[in-house]
């Protein structure tokens, strides 16, 4: 469990990193508001380079997109398992899947919440990434991440994409 910025959180079309070693990862996300739950899709947008060093560190250096809609997580929550998880990036212009599974794959909710009311106390008005579906091959470094959950029981899906921009590491 790593705590992040709320300053992290974002929903721009375009992000920019320095390097060019970073990539998402498609996660459910839950959003706790006045004693409710929501789930949201996100991605942990990951320095892999940093990573090898200070896992806290590159989960912190990185903006953390998530989505604009979210479901109640009580209409979710009989057919949670069924859910689908999948990404894809964008490769030379060429979109390549990334990750394909559901969410029985990922701890779920009422898990990862006592873990963290055992770990950190009050968690209301919090947004908590879940950790995510195995990737399908090695990292892969695109400049457009989309991410997606899918709901085939109630015909919805829950749908994040952003460029990714690679910041110049020389000085001007």
């Amino acid at each position: 469990i790593f705590e992040c910025s709320h300053e992290l959180l974002t929903q721009a079309d375009s992000i920019k990193f320095l390097g060019e070693k970073t990539c998402g990862e498609a996660e459910y996300v839950i959003v706790l508001d006045k004693g409710n739950i929501y789930i949201g899709i996100g991605s942990d947008h990951t320095d892999r380079e940093l990573e090898s060093v200070s896992v806290p560190k590159s989960k912190q250096i990185c903006p953390k997109p998530i989505g604009r809609e979210l479901w109640v997580y009580e209409e979710v929550k009989e057919h949670w398992d069924e859910i689908k998880v999948m990404s894809y990036q964008q490769v030379d212009g060429k979109e390549v899947a990334y990750q394909d599974g559901t969410l029985a794959d990922i701890l779920p909710v009422e898990k990862i919440l006592e873990e963290l009311k055992e770990r950190v106390g009050d968690i209301e008005q919090s947004v908590i990434f879940s950790g995510t579906v195995p990737l399908l091959g090695d990292f892969v470094y695109g400049e457009k991440f989309k991410c997606m959950l899918v709901d085939e029981v109630l015909d919805r899906k829950l749908a994040l994409e952003y460029n990714v921009e690679i910041i110049d590491e020389g000085e001007r």
